[in-house]
């Protein structure tokens, strides 16, 4: 028995390291597709070389087409024991569905507890054992808080393990800003650790919301997709159901007077200073000591050290004697909004 994908009721494979904790995230994060959402279904589709891929790229605004070419397709994967997991040998956008006894079944099929489409993938022999790996892709190894010990990605390697009848899954992500792949560890389906982890993933997916269990919020708010759309995240409590509550619920719908949106563009300007400026204390706490630990997700908000951006010397350039201004180009033009006189 299958069922139409868009009445399928539990969370997807996408959104469970959000719905572990919130029950209202799957619903939150499906029903909108904002301008990062559309960049990211042109990248994924460009590197699945799914047809008509070109079409989604040409709906991009030309800011987005700059930061589409600046990511990275999937490359291979050398292993290091004699082993090449090259892209083109992979399967590519893997529909995937879980059962409740942590087996395949197909995207629409009736059994399936939760659901899935996997970027790529291998399916490799070592001797008598089946291994897969199982690889979405994201913008940057920095976007993905738990990395590949995410839900999402446990769900995807239970699932394609289970539809090739594997030993063994490796989840992975490929960082397409940096271009590189991050693995983690190995998880073989007949331990113990596999079935806590897949009990996890089952009670992510259907941890749906009721009466008494809506919102609840803490650290993984920050990577949640619909965080912009959540009154119990995007306003205080004494605003939900007042000044503020309707424009959240629907902000693109909502009609405004001049009057109502200066009010809420002093606020919201206001909002924004003392929000920095709270932040910037905390900051400057935790580096002289504070510890601030979210203790429902176990994350602690610290310092992260980033790679620096890529960059020319136009003073070694000039001394290889090359130009530097034939190969300079500038990024197309942006509207900014401030104060202004009319």
């Amino acid at each position: 028995m299958n069922t139409p994908l868009d009445t399928y009721r539990n969370n997807r494979m996408s959104s469970l390291p959000f719905t572990q904790y919130c029950a209202k995230a799957g619903d939150l994060g499906g029903s909108f597709a904002g301008t990062s959402a559309r960049l990211s279904s042109a990248k994924h589709a460009e590197a699945a070389k799914t047809p008509g891929w070109e079409k989604k790229y040409d709906a991009l605004s030309d800011a987005d087409q700059a930061l589409f070419a600046a990511l990275k397709l999937p490359g291979d994967v050398d292993l290091g024991n004699g082993t090449v997991l090259r892209h083109s040998d992979s399967e590519k956008e893997v529909e995937l569905g879980l059962t409740a006894d942590l087996g395949y079944a197909p995207i629409t099929s009736a059994q399936a507890v939760t659901r899935g489409h996997m970027d790529h993938g291998w399916v490799v022999k070592y001797g008598d054992e089946t291994w897969v790996y199982a690889v979405d892709m994201k913008r940057s190894e920095w976007t993905v808080i738990d990395g590949p010990k995410s839900l999402q990605l446990h769900a995807y390697g239970l699932a394609f393990a289970a539809k090739h009848d594997a030993d063994v899954y490796v989840p992975g992500i490929w960082a397409a800003t940096e271009g590189t792949y991050w693995w983690g560890e190995p998880v073989r389906l007949a331990s113990a650790e596999a079935m806590r982890i897949g009990k996890r993933v089952l009670a992510a997916a259907q941890h749906l919301p009721t009466k008494d269990n809506q919102y609840t919020m803490g650290a993984h708010c920050t990577g949640c997709y619909g965080r912009l759309r959540c009154p119990a995240y995007l306003l205080p409590p004494e605003y939900a159901n007042s000044t503020l509550g309707p424009f959240a619920a629907d902000r693109i719908n909502k009609p405004l007077t001049p009057e109502e949106a200066l009010n809420l563009l002093i606020m919201a300007k206001r909002a924004k200073e003392t929000v920095e400026a709270v932040e910037d204390e905390i900051k400057e706490r935790i580096k002289r000591g504070l510890k601030v630990l979210d203790p429902q997700s176990g994350l602690m908000y610290a310092p992260v050290e980033s790679k620096g951006r890529e960059s020319r010397s136009k003073a070694a350039l000039e001394k290889a004697g090359i130009n530097p201004a034939d190969y300079t180009t500038r990024g197309a033009p942006f509207t900014s909004f401030r104060w202004v006189k009319p």
